[in-house]
């Protein structure tokens, strides 16, 4: 933890925005696991047998090639696809965090920031979500206020999809620098490195319907990434073309 910050830390030295993640209010343990779980749609099963547990302090990375099915698990986790076998059992102070593009594209557009709060907090008195969401000096991206929603409702399960691809720079130190601080697990997807070296200590590759510890680092799944992409090559260029009609 010591090694991340001092490796992030000289990069905040000049920015003027930083932000932490609450500590969760509740805490189960374990959070969530799966266990000989089916994740896929209906019609299309995509991952079978996935054995996962989250405990608080988790901080876990999917790697895997696009299509690999590293989103479908996320929504499993998030309880947006039900596993078509297995289990999946939630702990009972779950509180989930979940960012990916369905979230931001959900935004209402035309609300105001505390509009936004005020639809899920009502209870909350004005000059407290005022006072929260100056700390995210708001340009109009969504994506910052994506972050500040699941920021304001203290969760202690973060599930990222993608989050940097539509943060400024700026708001992806902060995002680094807070992840770093939180309390909870963390299941992040992402082809930002640095964050993931700095948030993760972890790796799970999801590849051909399974999901497993990856042994090696980054660098390592660089490697076996171009292998494999090698290796499809080669088979395909073998591979017999088509006859040729006379």
């Amino acid at each position: 933890e010591l090694e991340r910050m001092s490796t992030v830390a000289p990069a905040h030295i000049d920015s003027p925005f930083d932000f932490e993640f609450f500590p969760p209010e509740r805490i189960s343990d374990p959070l969530l696991s799966l266990s000989k779980t089916v994740a896929g749609y209906p019609d299309k099963p995509i991952l079978s047998e996935v054995n996962l547990t989250l405990h608080p302090g988790s901080r876990i990375a999917l790697l895997g090639a696009n299509g690999a099915g590293k989103s479908t698990l996320i929504k499993t986790l998030a309880g947006d696809l039900r596993p078509l076998g297995g289990e999946r059992v939630a702990g009972e102070h779950l509180s989930i965090g979940y960012f990916t593009q369905h979230q931001l594209d959900a935004l209402d557009i035309s609300a105001s920031p505390l509009l936004h709060l005020q639809r899920l907090t009502p209870s909350a008195t004005e000059q407290s979500m005022r006072n929260f969401l100056g700390r995210f000096d708001f340009r109009g991206e969504k994506a910052r206020l994506a972050l500040a929603i699941i920021v304001w409702l203290k969760p202690n399960l973060l599930l990222l999809d993608e989050p940097t691809n539509h943060l400024d720079l700026e708001m992806r130190h902060a995002l680094t620098m807070a992840l770093q601080d939180f309390a909870g697990a963390v299941v992040l997807i992402s082809h930002d490195r640095h964050l993931i070296r700095n948030t993760v200590d972890e790796l799970l590759l999801v590849n051909a319907g399974e999901v497993a510890p990856f042994a090696g680092d980054l660098d390592s799944y660089t490697h076996w990434l171009l292998s494999r992409l090698r290796d499809k090559g080669e088979q395909t260029s073998s591979a017999p073309g088509p006859a040729i009609q006379r």
